[in-house]
């Protein structure tokens, strides 16, 4: 899991707890839109609005990531999760506001990261969190960041996904 900027479940004998997870996967919020009373969200059919407004990302599975993220995963933006409002579509996903996140319109969103491991919804969603990375488009702009090893004095590289 390591080559995949994965890191272990749990960190045992031999992993140094410094570890850091290599990759972030940051959407932009093109669009923040208020829904009507029994509006549906994407694919979804009309519903009871859990929410009053959403906002749309421009990350969906076509990116790679998987559709079962809405059901067990969240994003991150300012130090709190956002929950999906509905299942992510073609090119884009849809985030639930609560009301006080008015200023996200073109702010990055963490899809994947440090507070979103994939570990920590890739279970519930009934996928193995490597599945989560290595279905990543390669349409996806990277961006690298070369690490120092201690251990060999080698460069190693970390990728962040923007």
């Amino acid at each position: 899991m390591l080559p995949l900027g994965l890191l272990p479940e749990e960190t045992g004998e031999g992993w140094p707890s410094s570890l850091k997870l290599a990759i972030t996967v940051y959407a932009r919020v093109v669009s923040i839109h208020a829904l009507r009373k029994g509006e549906g969200v994407g694919y979804t059919l009309p519903t009871e609005n859990a929410s009053s407004h959403v906002a749309i990302a421009a990350m969906g599975y076509s990116h790679g990531i998987p559709r079962e993220i809405a059901e067990a995963g969240y994003a991150w933006w300012r130090g709190r999760p956002l929950r999906y409002a509905a299942l992510p579509w073609m090119g884009f996903s849809a985030f639930a506001l609560t009301g006080s996140e008015t200023d996200i319109l073109e702010e990055e969103i963490e899809i994947l990261g440090p507070n979103t491991p994939p570990h920590t919804f890739a279970l519930k969603a009934g996928k193995a969190p490597e599945e989560f990375v290595a279905r990543l488009s390669p349409a996806i702009p990277r961006e690298f960041c070369g690490v120092q090893s201690r251990l060999n004095n080698k460069m190693k590289w970390g990728f962040f996904v923007g």
